[in-house]
């Protein structure tokens, strides 16, 4: 008697992965070692792709003695296709209900990465960033350059000034090892429209033939009379593609991470050039910061379907088969249910970047039957509570149940496990599915006495004596955002007094223990100078 065993494989990395473990010694008895008997053989079929026998290259067809002592991994690499998104779809009747399978691969590589790029990374250097933060920046633009080593490089900083660090293109390499020891000087003001500007004006004249990049790394805090759709004055019309990245405290978070920010103003001004709007947390005080080179190679080209969904006909409900809401490139997932309706087909859809992609997927007949057989092995599925609906599960897979025999009649040898990949084996997933600026506290007290405190002071050193001042102003965190200007309000001041108190409102330097992470707010001082 012989069986041909069905198996369900892992897709994950690009490869259909199968592993059976070694047998522990405990466990082991004299059928373990294939000196005794017939060893089980196994007769792989890879359809045309890679297929590796643990870690190693392996022909098609060429049987493997398995020995249970050691155990086995097989790994098949599909071959190249023009597909992006495949699958397929079982839908089996089960009593009055429909046992369904449904499974979804994304192709190895979703795209390539630009080559010869003209780069230019764009650093927040305002005062409301914590120190954290601006480290996190900089060490995100290593790990985008690292994706790209033949780029040339720019790197623009910006606060009340937008200014660039080279005056000319360099290598990525010299880029990345500048910025891991550069600290770019503080300073107040968040003139984001006038970076995006200067980098639009270095690539429009110097990148001509080469794919342009703009990289964007701030905290998003802005003034408040520059709304973020007027940036798009910058993005439009043929601009390079601009990634915005909001940074974000990683509040104890160890590992980086970066998701889109769909549905804001910044995502509606990114796609503008054909860029996205990101969140990113690069968590890099820590004694062994982590690799953050994965997560940014989103920013670098397409690596996975955003927005991931399952969808079938108006009115039928498929809200059992859980997915997740993004699929990596080489991932798949795998979901079996028992649904109240039968699905009559079924659609994947997601975003690569910009563009949507989907498969739909129809009734599959030899799906239905290798998923009727591997029901068995799904102690999730409520198959206990009917019989006659169990026997006829079986017999659509050919499966051996306590319902169902077989005997064969010959078997010159043991029979063969017989595809590793697609159709027979199925495929299970390799996820584990199953499955802007927040609110500031306001200002103390103490914080309004510095502020006064210091433009007193101020008022004094410009050369006032017995004349009062009001200045209005704008705070984002440590950050003077924006100062409206000085108004003295008593007579007889010089008129250079008023310039010299904005100047002076401009250049302050406001105290972690009063303003860091404190929200945006708008300030009206009035002041009489006073000895310092």
């Amino acid at each position: 008697m012989g069986y041909r065993l069905l198996v369900p494989t892992r897709y994950e990395g690009g490869h259909y992965r199968l592993v059976l473990p070694a047998k522990p010694e405990h466990e082991r008895d004299i059928h373990s070692d294939p000196s005794h008997g017939i060893p089980p053989t196994i007769v792989p079929h890879g359809d045309g792709g890679v297929l590796e026998v643990n870690g190693q290259p392996w022909p098609n067809g060429e049987p493997i003695r398995f020995d249970p002592r050691r155990g086995l991994e097989l790994s098949l690499r599909p071959p190249a296709a023009g597909w992006t998104v495949d699958g397929a779809l079982a839908v089996i009747p089960f009593g009055d209900r429909f046992l369904t399978h449904a499974h979804v691969e994304v192709v190895p590589e979703l795209s390539q990465r630009p080559r010869g790029a003209r780069v230019v990374i764009v650093l927040d250097r305002s005062r409301s960033l914590t120190e954290e933060l601006a480290d996190g920046a900089r060490a995100a633009a290593r790990a985008y350059l690292s994706h790209l080593p033949d780029a040339h490089v720019e790197v623009v900083t910006y606060a009340r000034e937008a200014t660039r660090r080279y005056g000319r293109f360099v290598s990525s390499a010299e880029a990345r090892r500048d910025l891991a020891s550069w600290r770019p000087q503080r300073g107040n003001g968040s003139e984001i429209g006038d970076a995006l500007s200067l980098a639009r004006q270095i690539l429009d004249g110097g990148a001509s033939g080469h794919p342009r990049r703009i990289v964007v790394l701030t905290d998003g805090k802005i003034r408040h009379d520059l709304p973020v759709d007027a940036l798009s004055e910058d993005l439009g019309d043929g601009a390079p593609l601009t990634q915005i990245v909001q940074l974000s405290d990683p509040m104890g978070r160890h590992q980086p991470r970066l998701t889109r920010d769909d549905g804001t103003d910044w995502m509606a001004v990114a796609e503008l050039s054909g860029g996205l709007a990101w969140n990113g947390t690069f968590p890099v005080a820590t004694e062994t910061p982590p690799d953050l080179r994965p997560a940014i190679e989103r920013l670098v080209r397409p690596t996975v379907l955003a927005s991931f969904e399952l969808k079938s006909a108006p009115f039928v409900d498929a809200s059992d088969l859980f997915v997740t809401s993004e699929l990596g490139e080489g991932e798949g997932i795998s979901v079996t249910a028992m649904l109240n309706e039968p699905l009559p087909w079924l659609t994947a859809v997601g975003k690569r970047w910009h563009d949507e992609v989907s498969v739909t997927l129809p009734v599959h007949d030899a799906e239905a039957a290798v998923w009727a057989a591997l029901a068995f092995g799904n102690d999730g599925l409520p198959l206990d509570d009917d019989a006659v609906a169990r026997l006829a599960l079986a017999r659509r897979g050919g499966a051996v149940t306590e319902l169902t025999s077989y005997a064969v009649g010959r078997t010159a040898e043991p029979p063969p496990l017989e595809r590793v990949g697609s159709g027979r084996f199925g495929r299970a997933h390799g996820l584990s599915t199953r499955c802007g600026i927040g609110r500031g506290m306001s200002l103390s007290m103490e914080g309004r006495e510095w502020l006064e405190n210091a433009l007193r002071q101020a008022l004094y050193a410009c050369g006032a004596q017995e004349h009062r001042a009001t200045v209005a102003f704008e705070t984002i965190g440590r950050e003077i955002a924006q100062v409206d200007g000085a108004t003295v309000t008593s007579e007889g001041a010089p008129a250079s007094l008023a310039s010299c108190l904005t100047r002076a409102a401009w250049a302050l330097e406001l105290p972690v223990k009063h303003f860091e992470n404190r929200a945006s707010r708008r300030w009206s001082v009035e002041v009489r100078a006073i000895l310092p």
